[in-house]
């Protein structure tokens, strides 16, 4: 065993200290970087309130719904974590006051509490509330980022 004085014990330790800020650093840098970002589907909420959002995707042969997710203003949250596997989903956004703040096209199911739904026929008949859903092209990319900004605009992107 070697022994090491006062001075070259604090010298080393400063040295592991230096070493492992640099590896904290370099860790911080590459989560930052675009590229190096997981595989999702992310949904960035650029409006000054709490939006809810329920999101539609291919099931078979039929549709499938599911929410909600609270995103808070000036944040952004992962809906779909992974390889996306649809070229189309379908969002709906609502205010905290159940309003909706995208104007959507395709119409499907959701309900007041979370949920899972197969099918988005007859929404009323089977006690759920039809919501006009956004469709999303992703283009096949792996990943899709949708930014719902004030005034009911939606701007997307990889």
């Amino acid at each position: 065993m070697v022994e090491v004085g006062p001075r070259e014990f604090w010298r080393a330790a400063r040295r592991g200290l230096r070493v492992a800020a640099l590896c904290a650093f370099a860790l911080g840098l590459a989560a930052s970087i675009p590229g190096a970002a997981a595989a999702d589907m992310r949904v960035c909420n650029r409006t000054t309130y709490l939006l809810n959002v329920a999101l539609g995707s291919a099931a078979g042969e039929a549709f499938k719904t599911e929410g909600w997710w609270s995103i808070a203003a000036d944040t952004c949250q992962s809906v779909v974590r992974g390889t996306l596997q649809s070229r189309f989903l379908y969002l709906y956004a609502a205010d905290i006051d159940g309003r909706s703040v995208v104007e959507g096209s395709v119409t499907m199911c959701v309900e007041r509490r979370g949920f899972e739904i197969f099918d988005t026929s007859e929404c009323w008949r089977r006690g759920y509330e039809a919501a006009d859903f956004v469709e999303i092209d992703t283009l096949d990319f792996d990943s899709w980022t949708v930014f719902l900004e004030e005034g009911g605009r939606v701007r997307l992107g990889p």
